[in-house]
């Protein structure tokens, strides 16, 4: 009797101390996400799901954790978990299917939106999750179908008319595009997502002028946007207005949720003469988990244009010592090979960067001047 007494004991303060470290690293999660720190709120809520792999809302801010750190297939494993715990919390499943999405899963984003349709037909989400799906799959008709049913239920839905828009777009229908985008922005005049479409569609056709007042006007709804500012900041320099596009380029890099917008403010750095500017953006980035090594062949870049091929070249091997297939420092490799006479080498390294990048036409650029046989000297 007494023995099951203190086992009672025992049991009960096992579990009210493993209640205690739970809530400890979901709190210690929550303020890492609330800083921004995604890779340690990660942790936190890992170790949180482990303890208790039963809890959906515990596996749903992993998925949030994730999202937020740019990995989406982590994503949507965590989403899918916290679906198949709570079936009833449909919204959870829609952020695993804009996983899928965000990875380039076009099957598994389609699978999550047409098991949601078997459950409710009217699941408007479901359908517009299908829409875009089957969009990239490159069925127009059947994404149409999905739009439609979208749109029947719930025709005030200004995402349906963004998605709507794009596949006119894509199917060469300009005026109609223009007018479901223009749909879409009085259904939701807060937002600037339509607003950046119509700009993409007219700068598209020639259209300069409507396309700058388009993203002015988003901008205007949406000062800290950093595809609005990118957008636009792009369109400044395209215009011969590089000087007025510092400060969108600032705003893109502040606002992106990844390294592209730091990239893209070092790019532009170099295009206006400002290598110095450039290298003060890319050093913090070398370290980076994902653009860690475009950072460095941006670095390798400038010092390569600046007359110095010993330190372009040791970046490019220490970007190649993790990325062997890395494409800028295979070319760039070839370049300073060339550079020094060994044209043998130099087409080795060629040859394997346009393997590596067979669509890019850079590396099949300087391959193809690599194996025109040199002018004999006179």
């Amino acid at each position: 009797m007494l023995r099951t007494a203190l086992s009672a004991i025992l049991i009960a303060s096992f579990v009210a101390c493993s209640a205690r470290t739970i809530e400890r690293y979901t709190k210690s999660g929550d303020r890492y996400m609330q800083a921004r720190r995604y890779a340690e709120a990660i942790i936190q809520y890992r170790n949180a799901v482990r303890l208790d792999p039963q809890s959906a809302a515990l596996e749903k801010k992993l998925g949030d954790a994730y999202a937020a750190y740019q990995d989406f297939v982590g994503a949507s494993i965590a989403y899918e978990s916290a679906w198949e715990l709570d079936e009833s919390d449909t919204g959870t499943a829609i952020k695993a299917g804009n996983a899928h999405m965000a990875f380039g899963d076009i099957t598994g984003a389609a699978a999550v939106a047409r098991k949601l349709l078997r459950v409710n037909e009217s699941n408007v989400d479901a359908h517009l999750l299908l829409a875009r799906a089957l969009l990239e799959a490159g069925d127009l008709r059947l994404a149409e179908q999905e739009l439609k049913a979208a749109i029947a239920l719930a025709p005030t839905n200004a995402l349906a008319y963004e998605i709507l828009g794009d596949l006119q777009r894509r199917a060469g229908n300009v005026a109609a595009a223009e007018s479901s985008f223009n749909t879409a922005a009085k259904l939701e005049p807060s937002s600037p997502r339509p607003h950046l479409a119509l700009a993409s569609l007219f700068l598209d056709n020639d259209r300069v002028d409507d396309g700058e007042r388009q993203l002015r006007t988003a901008i205007e709804l949406a000062p800290d946007d950093p595809d609005a500012n990118r957008a636009y900041a792009s369109l400044l320099v395209s215009t011969d207005r590089c000087d007025d596009a510092e400060g969108y380029w600032l705003k893109a890099s502040k606002g992106s949720p990844d390294a592209s917008g730091t990239l893209s403010l070092a790019d532009y750095y170099v295009y206006a003469s400002r290598p110095d500017d450039a290298l003060k953006v890319l050093t913090p980035l070398t370290t980076d988990r994902d653009e860690g090594g475009a950072a460095r062949m941006r670095i390798a870049s400038i010092y390569y244009d600046r007359g110095e091929p010993d330190d372009a070249e040791r970046l490019a091997d220490q970007v190649l010592a993790h990325e062997p297939d890395n494409m800028m420092a295979l070319m760039m490799k070839s370049r300073v090979a060339l550079d020094r006479g060994d044209r043998p080498a130099a087409l080795e390294y060629a040859k394997h960067a346009a393997k590596a990048a067979p669509d890019a036409p850079a590396p099949a650029e300087l391959l193809a001047t690599l194996q025109t046989p040199a002018r004999p000297a006179r």
